[in-house]
């Protein structure tokens, strides 16, 4: 390759976890290109891709201007007429540089998804003066959820460390290994674009960097200067003031007031009143104790110094600068600031005469106190925009609320950014963020991982089911709410930057149809701030508070819950692919299930509609299921469908091969976003699915339709898939009855649809409605949640500790390859307060011990159903000696598995609301005995244990010592805990031979061989009868234990000259084969008893006997079968 190079600068590149050799030319200290076909490229020996980490690009960039396009910016074909600098390329996975034409002048990213090139043109970034030098950075994130469709890459553009754009595109780039270009790359028509100008400093980074570490790595330039902290220097005067007082603080409280007035001169307060005040207020910063401080702190200052609960406010009135009058928040029992450079700020954005603009609360406020704990502060208008704050000061709590009122008639407003909060690094012991993530996490060190693979969440959503987070450490937290009654979407973002946890809350802001701008909110954005001890459960409790009060969604329900589906506790998940034979096969399995757990069992039931006759969201049904569903009534089995409440298939026609109604129907609609177009998504190869509008009153009363069909084929409960866990989607028609952009209609829409639903029950009183995942926002509309993603590791029952009690949970997704993991997973889902399951039947059958867990959790969970139903969680308790961790593999939601870590006796404390009384649960999910000392809740206890005994406890250590998979019970009632007690060791007993033998398993146990004497074969034995041509083969399935020796006995016969033996083989959960034990005898037509004794491993999975002819003319015989578990009493 021959390139035209001319080396200038330092040019440094940096491929993460990748060695890379450089082709071209030797040596680098800068690069300029002026050919077409000039640039470099890098080959590397590891593949570097977007995805699945994401990608930075950063390079020192200084450009020549082009030649000026004149004219109508259009050829003489009526093309645009444009120009591009490329800095990096990589064939179609990314293309990044500079754009040009007649109308814009900007910088570039894109990258093909397919055969297209897939982020669509747009106002980005205005391009950096010419002739300058300045840090241009890219990164891309890509986020892929196969369950919910999503596939979609987060891009954010910054100039010289500062984000400027950032943008979502519904595609994710392909994987291309050609090697990656500098000052080169591939156009979209397939040519080649090239460079005008110089680059230096490249670098480019094998994951998607945070804002702040693009702000210091862009802060490396040795060609721009940039400065890191972003700050403005102090004048002499406070600098000398500063100093003084630094030395004169000794207190914590004394040196955040000065680190307070330090910050507020770096964020633009004026800094003459700052010197005046830490002068005027030098005793205070001089205080002996806290108390003195306080005291001493001038009451006529006009920054205001106030104590309430554990929470020290410093606040300016007056007129002023910067960010917000909020100047720190002091935490007395933690003896700490809680903000980093930016303590509090807001942020509005939109279009300004249709290029995208962005205004910051930094400017000239006035901030006036209304009591003497509540202030209004008013912002100086910014391009028409004129934003209020009110702030009010409670104990430990700070509650604000801030609106705006836009007079410019050219700025349209889409996102209102409020609270926008910086929290310091907190450093006393490990620090988490508290999020509502699915059942809820706590993810660790968060300012420096700021967070979890994604971008944003949306509420209300599986990802973000509750509209909270919290910031803890060992000494305290931080509790961060909208606390929005009317739960309203919005978007949270979790960002590092600055050595603080910035945490962002964003309202969308409706907009009159027609109008390009003068839009404002129609409430104001609230926000809270609370101090809290610094444990998750703090912060549930804190939110709880307020949703309990003033959540719309803690109403009472539509319709009362049906009795049965409040008491059931197993779900089935059951598909029906190939139709009939299934559907007519099913309710002989399901009567198998519950007559094996004896106790309100129900099925999930996916495919029982047939789509050769339409697709979605059409649904129309088999004609045997009614049949079928009324055969399960008989056997008390109950049974819900599977619908999708959400999504209209382009093709929903029969075999999803034409368009049927959607043209007609599914178009009008369809949510519409902001460029106007419809939002897919994709699960099957035929078609795509688009989103629909809940608000559109057609699609309310589609769903109805679709859900009063579903229920005339006897189905109890219909479950609606998507409205749970799917974050909202901005709708900017005009066309569907509510506001475009409006933050409240996806709620507001769902509701209509489901009080619409409702009324159902006049026919159906028994029917009963959940959906995906748990968003508490939907607490109303439905009986339950299936909650099958919660299979995070670092998980919490954060959702269980503020809704339990209130709602069903029913189920979580189960993977073929989990082993420890099940007993694991079973045990959570009865600490949380779920109903258990959601697993195919062939779970059950799959590993030993299975059924007979799931059996005892069952019952227990039905002897304990008062503590659970309109009961509540407690506080967990603390331990002196914590149990052991241990750490096995769930299978997760897209079909990979997660290492999850717990300890090894998981506990939980329930309340019954009725009497107050207490039950504390302890599980030993570990294979070997497992111990702990736990401090316990005030009051007396009595332990409960499977020998049938009770015990006072005494003293407030308890030491806990359980045998493997042993639960104990700790109950505040003497009377309750003798009835436990007595259950407890009833459940224990619980075998599951009969299971496995009703599904055709043999499952020896102990002092219980498993027999199988084929009298349901022709003359009562098996028989294989050979065709000299192929091995012919039958196999006895057979449940065994892991690591236990059996014997197995067997009468064998060969006819004279015939080939054939018996085999014991395991496939193990990662399908690899392993023969336990084989043998045969003599082909001489008589009967031998064959004597096989074999050991299983640790591995034993899919286990079973196998009889063989092996391509041989005659037959080969089996007949009583009998498997008997091997232990020294049986040895002779």
């Amino acid at each position: 390759m021959k390139n035209v190079i001319t080396f200038l600068l330092t040019f440094q590149m940096l491929f993460c976890a990748a060695g890379l050799k450089i082709s071209g030319n030797a040596k680098f200290s800068g690069t300029h290109f002026s050919t077409p076909n000039g640039g470099g490229f890098a080959e590397s020996n590891e593949k570097i891709h977007v995805r699945p980490n994401g990608l930075t690009i950063s390079a020192t960039v200084r450009l020549n201007r082009r030649k000026k396009i004149t004219g109508s910016g259009y050829d003489e074909q009526k093309r645009i007429i444009y120009q591009h600098d490329i800095i990096a390329s990589k064939g179609g996975e990314f293309v990044f540089g500079r754009r040009s034409d007649n109308w814009c002048d900007q910088l570039y990213i894109n990258f093909k998804d397919g055969n297209s090139w897939a982020v669509p043109l747009s106002i980005t970034v205005k391009t950096p003066n010419y002739n300058q030098w300045a840090v241009w950075s890219v990164t891309l994130l890509p986020v892929i959820e196969p369950e919910q469709g999503v596939r979609k890459t987060l891009i954010t553009l910054y100039i010289n460390g500062e984000a400027k754009y950032t943008t979502t595109v519904n595609n994710v780039p392909d994987m291309d290994d050609t090697p990656i270009r500098w000052g080169n790359g591939c156009g979209i028509n397939g040519d080649i674009w090239d460079i005008h100008g110089d680059i230096a400093e490249m670098q480019i980074i094998g994951k998607a960097l945070n804002d702040d570490e693009v702000h210091r790595l862009a802060a490396k330039s040795k060609l721009v200067k940039i400065d890191l902290t972003g700050v403005i220097p102090p004048s002499p005067e406070l600098a000398k003031i500063l100093e003084k007082s630094e030395k004169a603080a000794q207190l914590p409280l004394t040196k955040f007031l000065v680190d307070s007035i330090r910050r507020a001169s770096a964020n633009g307060f004026e800094q003459t009143r700052l010197s005046s005040v830490l002068e005027n207020n030098f005793a205070a910063v001089n205080a002996a104790d806290n108390i003195q401080c306080l005291d001493l702190w001038q009451k006529d200052s006009d920054i205001k110094l106030l104590a309430s609960g554990r929470m020290v406010l410093l606040i300016a009135e007056g007129k002023n600068s910067g960010p917000s009058p909020i100047l720190g928040i002091f935490d007395l029992d933690s003896q700490r600031g809680i903000f980093g450079k930016n303590p509090l700020s807001w942020q509005i954005k939109g279009n300004l005469k249709n290029r995208k603009h962005t205004i910051k609360s930094i400017g000239k406020w006035q901030n006036t106190a209304t009591s003497t704990d509540s202030w209004e502060t008013c912002w100086e208008s910014i391009d028409g925009i004129s934003v209020s704050l009110k702030i009010k000061l409670l104990k430990n709590r700070l509650e604000m609320a801030a609106d705006f009122i836009n007079k410019n008639p050219d700025f349209q407003v889409t996102m209102f950014d409020f609270p926008v909060v910086q929290l310091k690094e907190m450093k006393q012991g490990k620090s988490y963020l508290v999020h509502p993530f699915m059942s809820g996490i706590l993810h660790f060190d968060p300012v420096k991982n700021p967070y979890l693979g994604r971008p944003d969440f949306w509420y209300p959503s599986g990802a973000m089911s509750m509209q909270f987070g919290a910031y803890c450490d060992d000494a305290s937290g931080v509790y961060l709410s909208p606390e929005d009654p009317d739960a309203g979407m919005k978007q949270y973002v979790i960002t590092g930057r600055n050595h603080a946890l910035e945490l962002c809350w964003s309202s969308p802001v409706p907009f009159a149809p027609g109008k390009k701008g003068g839009n404002a909110p129609e409430k104001s954005n609230s926000a809270v701030i609370e101090l809290i001890p610094g444990n998750w459960f703090d912060a549930a409790m804190t939110y709880k508070r307020f949703a309990m009060k003033k959540g719309s969604w803690t109403k009472p329900k539509f319709r009362p819950t049906p009795k049965w589906y409040l008491e059931n506790m197993l779900w089935i998940l059951h598909f029906t692919h190939n139709g009939t034979p299934a559907i007519e096969a099913t309710p002989a399995m399901m009567k198998k299930i519950q007559n094996y757990f004896q106790l309100p069992t129900a099925i999930h039931w996916y495919h029982w509609y047939n789509s050769a006759k339409a697709g979605w969201p059409h649904y129309i049904a088999y004609e045997n299921v009614k049949r079928a569903n009324q055969q399960m009534h008989k056997d008390g089995v109950r049974v819900k469908a599977y619908i999708d409440t959400k999504l209209w298939s382009e093709l929903d026609g029969p075999g999803f091969k034409s368009d049927w109604q959607f043209s007609s129907h599914g178009k009008p609609a369809a949510v519409i976003d902001e460029r106007g177009k419809f939002l897919y998504e994709r699960y099957r190869k035929e078609c795509r699915d688009v989103v629909m509008c809940p608000y559109y009153q057609p699609w309310q009363d589609k769903i109805l339709e679709v859900t009063q069909r579903t229920a005339d084929e006897d189905f109890d409960a219909v479950y609606h898939d998507q409205v749970g866990a799917s974050y909202p989607r901005q709708c900017f028609s005009a066309a569907h009855g509510h506001t475009p952009n409006h933050p409240e209609f996806w709620q507001q829409g769902y509701s209509k649809m489901f009080e619409k639903i409702s009324k159902l029950q006049e026919k159906y009183p028994s029917l009963a409605h959940d959906t995906e995942d748990a968003a508490d926002a939907h607490l109303r509309f439905f009986d339950g949640f299936l909650s099958w993603r919660w299979t995070d590791n670092n998980q919490i029952p954060l959702f269980s500790a503020v809704y339990g009690g209130l709602t069903q949970f029913t189920g979580r997704t189960f993977g073929h390859h989990e082993k420890e993991s099940f007993f694991v997973k079973t045990a959570t889902q009865l600490l949380y307060g779920e109903q258990f399951g959601w697993f195919m039947a062939e779970r059950l059958y799959q590993q030993r011990k299975r059924a007979s867990y799931v059996k005892q959790m069952m019952h227990l969970r039905n002897h304990l159903l008062n503590y659970f139903n309109g009961g509540q969680m407690c506080r967990q308790m603390d331990f002196t000696i914590p149990p052991k961790s241990q750490t096995t593999q769930w299978g997760d939601s897209r079909g990979r598995y997660e290492n999850v870590t717990m300890p090894e006796i998981l506990h939980a404390v329930w309340q019954n609301r009725q009497n107050g009384k207490r039950v504390i649960i302890l599980v030993n999910t570990s294979s070997s005995s497992a111990g702990a000392t736990a401090i316990l809740p005030d009051g007396k206890f009595f332990s409960c244990r499977r020998n049938g005994r009770i015990t006072p406890v005494t003293g407030k250590e308890y030491a806990i010592n359980l045998e493997p998979m042993e639960i104990e019970l700790l109950m505040d009632d003497e009377n309750d805990a003798a009835k436990a007690a007595a259950a407890l060791q009833k459940f224990a007993g619980f075998t599951e031979q009969e299971f496995f033998r009703s599904f055709g398993y043999l499952a020896p146990e102990k002092d219980s061989p498993a027999i199988e004497n084929f009298d349901g074969e022709p003359n009562g034995v098996l028989c294989i009868a050979g065709d000299n041509e192929k091995k012919l083969w039958k196999k006895v399935p057979a449940a065994f234990e892991p690591d236990k020796t059996y014997i197995l006995k067997v009468k064998f016969k060969r006819d004279p000259a015939t080939q054939g033996s018996l085999a014991v083989f395991n496939y193990s959960s990662r399908s690899k084969v392993r023969c336990y034990a084989s043998a045969s005898a003599p082909a001489d037509g008589k009967w031998h008893t064959v004597t096989l004794k074999f050991k299983t491993d640790k591995d034993v999975f899919n286990s079973s006997v196998f009889f063989y002819n092996e391509k041989s003319g005659g037959n080969v015989y089996a007949d009583d079968l009998e498997i008997t578990e091997y232990h020294e009493d049986n040895s002779k």
